[in-house]
């Protein structure tokens, strides 16, 4: 699966096996390397067994802040008007766990095609129109 990307984004995987994105500035200038966020978790999740998992789902996210208690907060599934964008694992039984949160639907693309092509895993994009 690909999408369209109007950034140039490389990735690599560091010695801890974490991946790391170099996305293009916004002005263009420079590139800034920066860790996928919270990417250490896909490998603390898989833990060794990626049978346990039969693919990958990227679906839209938007976080909720409790008016009356600012350090609450929930996030929900939202692939209409999403703030970030997570990369989960699909449990074989059912379920999923989450291995990422992203700021853009790319870098959500880009790592869930690393992980798909490390483990041979299908992705469903939920959020296709991004």
């Amino acid at each position: 699966m690909h999408a369209s990307n109007p950034q140039p984004i490389t990735t690599s995987t560091t010695a801890d096996g974490s991946f790391r994105t170099s996305q293009a500035h916004p002005t263009g200038t420079c590139a800034t390397p920066e860790p996928f966020h919270n990417a250490r978790y896909a490998s603390a999740v898989i833990d060794g067994m990626p049978e346990q998992f039969d693919g990958i789902e990227i679906q839209g996210v938007r976080e909720f802040i409790d008016p009356i208690d600012p350090d609450r907060s929930c996030c929900e599934l939202d692939n209409q008007n999403p703030a970030f964008f997570s990369v989960y694992l699909h449990h074989r039984e059912g379920g999923v766990a989450c291995v990422a949160d992203l700021e853009s639907h790319e870098l959500a693309v880009a790592y869930a095609e690393l992980l798909a092509g490390r483990y041979d895993w299908t992705i469903n994009d939920y959020c296709i129109a991004h």
